[in-house]
């Protein structure tokens, strides 16, 4: 998921065994909010193929 996400400009850590942590932290503007998540739909979207 790490690198699926890098591919499409998401940075994320792992923050756990099961958890993952986006970087920078989630205050930002809306629109930055929605476009990092249709990019993050994209990378899942990349992995599942």
């Amino acid at each position: 998921m790490l690198n699926a996400a890098a591919k499409h400009g998401v940075i994320m850590l792992i923050a756990g065994p099961n958890v993952l942590r986006f970087a920078p932290s989630l205050i930002m503007p809306m629109a930055d909010l929605d476009e990092g998540f249709a990019r993050i739909e994209k990378a899942i979207a990349d992995m599942a193929h």
